[in-house]
C-alpha cells in the first residue's frame, strides 16, 4: 500500500478484467489502512433527469467514465472491511488490483475470503443433523476444477458457460423427516468453504439431534450485523456519497469489530 501510495494518479492506474481501475486514495494511520478505489465504466450509466424535462446525456470526454467508487479498510492483522457498492468493484478485483504492485509480479497472490465465525461453523460441524443449506455464488471467478464435485459450484459454472449468469442461489433442503444422505450436504458444504471467495452468502440448516428444533446458521451473518444508512454519509454538490464520509462510518463499524474478535 505505501508503494500504491507514493505514486503519482496517473501511474497507480490499472486496467482489470478490462476496465480501468485506481486506487486514489491510500492513508496509513496505524494498524490501519483506508483506501478508496475507484472502477472507471464506460457503458450503461444513468441519465441527467429534473422534473418535466426529457432525461439528457452527461457530457464526457473520450477517457472519462462514471466512476463507481469503493472504500475498503484494511488491518494490519489481515482483515478488512469493504464498501458494498452494487456496481464497483469486488473484494476480488481490488485483491487483483493490489497484486499488480506487489514485488514478485506474478509470483505473488493475494487471497481475500469471507471470515466465518468459528463458534457458528463448530455448531455447524457438531450438529447431528444437517437438513439443508441455501447460498448465493459469484461465478465469474469459477473455474471446472474449483467446480469440481460440488453441486452448487458445478450448477454455477454450467449456468454462467450456458447463459452468461454471473450469480446463482442455490437452495437445497431435505424433508424434516428425511433420514438418508445428510452427510453429502456437510460436504458440499466444506466444498463451498473451500473456495469462498466465490461464495457471497452461505445458511445451513441444521438440528443438534433428533429431538432439538431445527435452526438456520448464516456462516456469513457478520456480513449483515452492521449496516450503514443514507443518513449517516454527507453528499458533495455532485449527489456523490462523499469519501470522507464512507471511510469515517467503515472505520467505526470496523474497530468496533477489531475489538470483539
Amino acid at each position: 500500500m505505501e508503494r500504491i501510495r507514493d505514486l503519482d494518479l496517473e501511474q497507480r492506474e490499472k486496467t482489470i478484467a478490462k476496465t480501468p481501475f485506481i486506487a486514489e486514495h491510500v492513508e496509513i494511520n496505524g494498524e490501519l489502512i483506508s483506501t478508496d478505489f475507484t472502477l472507471r465504466r464506460m457503458t450503461g450509466g444513468p441519465g441527467l433527469a429534473a422534473r418535466g424535462a426529457q432525461t439528457q446525456d452527461f457530457q464526457f470526454n473520450p477517457n472519462e467514465g462514471f466512476g463507481e467508487q469503493t472504500s475498503v479498510v484494511w488491518s494490519k492483522s489481515g482483515f478488512a472491511a469493504v464498501q458494498y457498492n452494487h456496481r464497483g468493484a469486488r473484494i476480488s478485483r481490488i485483491a487483483k488490483y493490489v497484486e499488480a504492485f506487489l514485488s514478485g509480479g506474478k509470483n505473488r497472490r493475494i487471497t481475500v475470503t469471507p471470515y466465518v465465525d468459528p463458534d457458528v461453523w463448530a455448531r455447524f460441524a457438531a450438529s447431528d443433523s444437517h437438513i439443508g443449506m441455501e447460498c448465493t455464488i459469484d461465478a465469474r471467478p469459477l473455474t471446472s476444477q474449483m467446480a469440481e464435485s460440488n453441486i452448487p459450484l458445478e450448477q454455477a459454472l454450467r449456468m454462467r458457460q450456458e447463459t452468461g449468469t454471473g450469480k446463482l442461489k442455490f437452495k437445497l433442503f431435505y424433508g424434516e423427516d428425511r433420514p438418508g444422505g445428510r452427510v453429502n450436504l456437510f460436504e458440499m458444504v466444506q466444498g463451498l468453504w473451500q473456495h469462498r471467495e466465490c461464495v457471497e452468502s452461505l445458511k445451513v440448516k441444521v438440528r443438534e439431534d433428533a429431538d432439538a428444533a431445527s435452526e438456520l446458521l448464516n456462516l456469513f451473518g457478520h456480513q449483515d450485523s452492521d449496516n450503514i444508512l443514507e443518513q449517516d454519509l454527507a453528499q458533495s454538490a455532485g449527489r456523490r456519497f462523499t469519501r470522507e464520509s464512507r471511510l469515517r462510518q467503515i472505520r467505526s463499524v470496523f474497530e468496533t469489530w477489531l475489538q470483539d474478535h
